[in-house]
């Protein structure tokens, strides 16, 4: 879903940065990854349970034949890391790591501007929401009128909101009814 919000924003002129996740070590401590990393070891520990139920032979084929199982379902991994590596996927035509290794003024020159994936969830989430509430009663139902001029004008954060895994969903389904608004 951070995909889908890329592209939202980006067809507003907005280009998100999200976490740095292009080398081995970043991708490989994405939390989603510690999942793919357990189903393996489960994995292999059924496997290995399968082939010497009561933990007497201890052959060097049962545990081999184990390994071998774990290098089968390898692809859990796989499948894992393109799920965390946003930054240098080719369906974000990778201008996220053109950002991260050149200068952003190139895209301010060109009407763009470049905020945060952690920007734009504390902003979204957070920040706007503290807005309607000082702003309405709770009995009102008053609803902020959203700009796309207001993601326009976010400056980074020295603190920003820590993202979790369901923070795409939550901000994609809050532009899905501002997609078609201009400004």
């Amino acid at each position: 879903m951070r995909r889908v919000v890329w592209f939202t924003c980006i067809a507003r002129g907005v280009v998100l940065t999200f976490d740095k996740t292009h080398t081995v070590e970043a991708w490989a401590r994405q939390k989603p990854m510690y999942l793919a990393y357990a189903f393996l070891f489960v994995h292999a520990f059924v496997n290995y349970l399968g082939l010497d139920p009561n933990f007497t032979k201890g052959d060097l084929v049962d545990i081999l034949s184990a390994a071998l199982s774990v290098l089968a379902v390898l692809f859990v991994v796989l499948m894992t890391k393109t799920l965390v590596d946003l930054e240098g996927a080719n369906s974000l035509l990778t201008v996220p790591m053109f950002l991260y290794f050149f200068d952003e003024s190139i895209l301010r020159e060109r009407g763009f501007h470049v905020v945060s994936f952690a920007d734009l969830t504390q902003y979204i989430l957070v920040d706007r929401a503290k807005k309607i509430e000082m702003k309405a009663k709770p009995s009102d139902g008053v609803e902020l009128k959203f700009s796309w001029n207001e993601i326009h004008a976010l400056t980074p954060s020295e603190t920003p909101r820590r993202t979790t895994l369901i923070d795409g969903v939550r901000v994609a389904y809050f532009l899905r009814r501002y997609k078609n608004v201009k400004h």
